[in-house]
């Protein structure tokens, strides 16, 4: 798919985890994980720019999704466990040192466990959608290399055709539109 179709297929898939962060009372979450989707799930056609990269290649395998969550994971988890620190400690170091304490202190408040499976499951996530939307095309991709060349695909369209990728992009912007409306629905006065 070319990138609105891409960014429809994320939006789409990203809309009931969004939903239930927002039902769970953690806003900043499903923003933040909207914002993760966003960079991330484009940089499997990365490939493309690459001189020895052959497009749909590894970037396009569960292996490189699994790659990506754990790098994304492995952020969550240093931002969960020292962020709050080294903040703290630079406020501290240029003069703002009761701020700097309270900073530092809050990383107690700070699961760095939730935040590292948080990075993994959204970058993981994020690849994976990238995948969905080049599966439909006739191309398809090999989610499974170096396991098995055996190519997927449901060749429902090209990966240029505009009324689908318009298509998809409508129909993930209808759900987000969605998810934001029921999860603020009765939240904001008449």
């Amino acid at each position: 798919m070319y990138r609105p179709g891409h960014l429809g297929i994320w939006l789409l898939l990203y809309a009931p985890l969004a939903f239930i962060l927002f039902a769970a009372d953690r806003p900043a979450l499903a923003v933040l994980g909207g914002a993760v989707m966003f960079v991330v799930e484009p940089i499997p056609d990365r490939d493309q720019r690459v001189p020895f990269l052959k497009h749909r290649g590894f970037s396009h395998t569960i292996g490189f999704a699994v790659l990506v969550g754990t790098v994304l994971g492995v952020i969550g988890w240093f931002a969960g466990d020292r962020a709050f620190v080294l903040v703290g400690e630079w406020l501290t170091g240029n003069g703002y040192s009761g701020i700097g304490a309270d900073v530092a202190s809050s990383r107690s408040a700070v699961d760095e466990v939730f935040f590292g499976l948080f990075g993994f499951t959204v970058g993981t996530f994020a690849i994976l959608a990238h995948l969905i939307g080049d599966v439909l095309t006739p191309m398809g991709i090999r989610p499974l290399w170096p396991l098995s060349d055996r190519s997927f695909s449901l060749s429902l369209t090209t990966a240029k055709n505009p009324v689908a990728n318009g298509l998809l992009l409508l129909a993930g912007t209808a759900a987000a539109i969605g998810v934001f409306w029921l999860s603020f629905q009765g939240a904001l006065p008449p």
